[in-house]
């Protein structure tokens, strides 16, 4: 099947055919220019959308539920498919474009020489036909102009009235155009024969070479178009197991997604620590002189508190005085969620202490190896270095260990609250509230409380148990004209309090803000000792929380080893405090 011998004279479809298959590439080569114009158009509005739905920084804790956080996954595996969309742009435009446009270049440039050498033969062909029609048409008419001349010399002849020159001229004429036509026949039948032999190997030779050029470029160009076409689909196909792997996570995502989980977060996130509002108490009108006092209404009692304030609640109020975060912020918190803010703010100091105690090792490390091979370095060079990053550990220590002490101290009054809410709610009587002038009193009682729960005056620092001997047991019940007055926060002194902690030594006087720390210090006072140790050095505290030693003094240890700081307790006077561990040396353990 060759165009040669088939299409042997349809030269100029040929020619036609094999333009419109380099502009049929031109063609396809715009579509896949409009494709991955598209693709990218599409990546970038991808690629907006997810930027567009990111989280917010404001709103980052609810990314943390399980559906924000498989809607935050889907985001990322949208932005993962708008850079496969991009990969399939770039892909098209080096692979297949590139191709494309290589292959219209080179289909330009052969068709545009074959063509040039079929015109060539062309021309010549034509340049043949009119040689053979002007010695044809030379031909015939020297042929028609001895005929002409033959029958002039006839007449002439046969005419007895004419002269014998006239006939012998006329004869004469007559010969000459016949040796002139004959001439021109000859050449007229030599042009035909070249024409002839030219006509046939234009047809079967000259042609039908160019012919076969033109065909196989056009076959080049149509094999070369269908592999472009294949590469077009692969590059969709390379990508479609990448999309279909962020779809995947897209499903994951979606399959982690835990109902119950995300309760338990936003219970975590919002559970104030509070128990249920108790029952409003009953206002005897013989004891309040006729007068009723005003009901609370709904919308002045704070969902999730107590109408009564108790002291443990109030206690809350002058817990993170000292914090580095705001003392309103912190509280404006509930328990449970200023527990929670504790509870981040050690996870931040313990890497920080992690962090440092990493640098001293290495800069310990560094100071032995330059010991050894001075050559390598001063070794005195690292101790300013040590000297800092021990300042810093120590500090960052004594915030760890405030931060904890906070931490107890809010489980503890969580706890209280909790048993609070236990206990069985009972009608009030005359004989169980306090009058507002004794309440007075008991503030200013209360102000002068050791942390052990022992009266003591303002000046009393050192002094003996037996100067104080009114436990808070002796204070007789009083009376309030209001169940819902600040100063009920004081009713915890009618406790009775134990021998143990009425014949400890008081370290420092009680503020209203320092109430809560004087409960714990009890609290730590029951700790049993697991040991005691001897002070290798003095220790100044200048911090709360921490207890001064003197060097040699024999104290009992209540913890092992906290993050450098060990928990001790002074058994003349049962004092509680934090003492740093590497100024202690064991005696012996119980």
């Amino acid at each position: 099947m060759s165009w040669g011998k088939e299409l042997w004279d349809q030269y100029h479809r040929i020619q036609k055919q094999t333009q419109d298959g380099v502009e049929f590439c031109e063609r396809y080569c715009q579509f896949v220019r409009d494709r991955c114009s598209i693709e990218l158009e599409y990546a970038k509005k991808l690629r907006s959308l997810v930027k567009k739905y990111q989280p917010k920084k404001k709103d980052e804790d609810d990314y943390k539920y399980s559906s924000y956080k498989a809607f935050a996954s889907t985001l990322n595996e949208v932005n993962d498919i708008a850079g496969q969309h991009e990969v399939i742009a770039e892909n098209l435009l080096s692979n297949v474009v590139k191709e494309i446009a290589s292959l219209v270049t080179q289909i330009k440039a052969e068709k545009k020489k074959h063509v040039t050498e079929g015109n060539g033969l062309e021309s010549k062909y034509e340049s043949a036909l009119k040689d053979l029609e002007k010695a044809k048409k030379n031909y015939e008419k020297h042929f028609r102009e001895a005929e002409r001349a033959q029958g002039q010399y006839e007449k002439l002849d046969s005419d007895n009235n004419v002269t014998k020159a006239d006939v012998e001229k006329a004869r004469l004429t007559a010969q000459q155009k016949t040796q002139t036509s004959d001439q021109c026949k000859n050449e007229y039948a030599a042009q035909l024969q070249q024409t002839n032999k030219y006509q046939s190997d234009h047809y079967s030779t000259y042609m039908p070479a160019v012919f076969q050029q033109l065909q196989e470029m056009d076959e080049q160009r149509i094999t070369r178009m269908g592999e472009v076409m294949a590469k077009f689909a692969e590059t969709q196909r390379q990508v479609i197991p990448i999309i279909g792997r962020c779809l995947d996570g897209i499903t994951n995502a979606a399959n982690s997604i835990n109902p119950q989980q995300d309760s338990q977060l936003v219970i975590s996130r919002y559970k104030s620590g509070y128990v249920p509002p108790g029952d409003y108490p009953f206002d005897d009108l013989s004891a309040n002189g006729g007068n009723l006092p005003k009901v609370p209404s709904q919308e002045s009692i704070r969902p999730g508190t107590e109408r009564k304030k108790t002291k443990t609640r109030d206690m809350l109020k002058g817990l993170f005085v000292t914090s580095k975060a705001k003392p309103s912020d912190l509280e404006s918190m509930p328990p449970e969620q200023r527990k929670k803010h504790i509870q981040k703010e050690l996870e931040k100091l313990e890497k920080e202490v992690k962090k440092k105690t990493d640098e001293r090792d290495a800069m310990t490390r560094m100071r032995e190896l330059y010991t050894q091979n001075p050559q390598l370095g001063d070794a005195s060079s690292i101790q300013a270095q040590l000297e800092e990053n021990g300042k810093e550990l120590d500090r960052l220590r004594q915030d760890l260990h405030k931060w904890e002490r906070r931490k107890q101290k809010v489980q503890l009054c969580i706890k209280n609250l909790l048993s609070e809410a236990e206990g069985t709610p009972t009608l009030p009587t005359p004989q169980t509230n306090r009058s507002v002038s004794q309440i007075s009193n008991l503030s200013t009682a209360s102000s002068t409380l050791s942390p052990n729960g022992n009266a003591m005056s303002p000046n009393s620092s050192g002094a003996s148990p037996n100067r104080h001997s009114t436990s808070a047991s002796s204070i007789s019940p009083i009376q309030s004209p209001s169940m819902n007055d600040d100063s009920s926060i004081y009713h915890s002194v009618t406790e009775p309090a134990s021998e143990e902690s009425l014949s400890r030594e008081p370290s420092k006087g009680l503020t209203r803000t320092d109430s809560f720390d004087g409960e714990e210090a009890g609290e730590y006072d029951e700790e049993q000792a697991i040991g005691r140790c001897r002070a290798l050095y003095p220790f100044e505290s200048d911090s709360e929380g921490t207890m001064s030693i003197q060097e040699g003094e024999i104290i009992d240890f209540l913890s092992e080893d906290d993050g450098g700081w060990t928990k001790a307790r002074r058994p003349t006077n049962g004092e509680v405090g934090y003492v740093p561990t590497t100024y202690l040396e064991v005696e012996f353990r119980y």
